[in-house]
């Protein structure tokens, strides 16, 4: 295992180059976002999600979230998103905000949950950058043991993870230190599935929960 520290704002292009080609051969990076650290590869590559689930001890039944580089890729991961899905992704990405659709009937079932996945756009551009150099969405989850906190500094997923895992990226502390918000919004009315950085009254304030009654 290696670890490449890196500059939020000025990543060098070849610590990326290097965890590009890592996932691109199914291995497991720990990456920084704008929120928590997390444990990634490849989307559509089932060996890596077993990985994740394994080096996790993470129940397969909670899927993955679809971390994507620009709002278009959405319909990448995503079956005809909703009005509603459109909306919160023209009013709150990039950002803390995870968005549960219907899945593409191509992405490994263990990423999925009962037809659905997690989708995000994060307002961190060394994860974009990541995620366009591999060419696909990446499976992401936070990067520590189930059931522990969510890492918001390397130390905590380095301790837990270190030997797991094919490269650690280390940013220094993520910017926000707490989880996205998760909200389903293929159900009328959309339904928040856990309140994160994006408190419920950004929400609602930003008209949201009123668009579908």
């Amino acid at each position: 295992m290696r670890e490449l520290k890196i500059d939020s704002r000025h990543p060098d292009a070849t610590a990326l180059a290097e965890a590009a080609e890592i996932l691109k051969a199914g291995g497991l990076v720990v990456v920084p976002t704008d929120t928590v650290y997390g444990l990634a590869g490849r989307l559509f590559d089932a060996d890596a999600l077993a990985r994740i689930f394994a080096a996790k001890g993470r129940p397969e039944t909670k899927g993955l979230i679809a971390m994507i580089a620009d709002s278009g890729d959405l319909d990448s991961v995503s079956v005809q998103p909703s009005g509603v899905a459109r909306d919160l992704v023209s009013r709150f990405w990039p950002g803390p905000l995870t968005i549960v659709t219907k899945a593409r009937p191509d992405i490994p079932s263990s990423a999925v949950v009962k037809g659905k996945i997690g989708v995000r756009l994060p307002d961190y551009e060394p994860l974009r950058s990541l995620i366009r150099a591999v060419g696909e969405p990446l499976a992401v989850t936070s990067a520590n043991l189930s059931g522990r906190p969510s890492p918001v500094d390397i130390s905590k997923s380095r301790a837990d993870l270190a030997p797991l895992v094919d490269l650690i990226l280390n940013a220094g502390p993520c910017a926000l230190g707490v989880e996205s918000t998760v909200v389903d919004a293929d159900v009328d009315p959309p339904a928040i599935l856990r309140e994160g950085a994006l408190g419920a009254e950004v929400l609602i304030d930003g008209g949201t929960a009123d668009d579908d009654g």
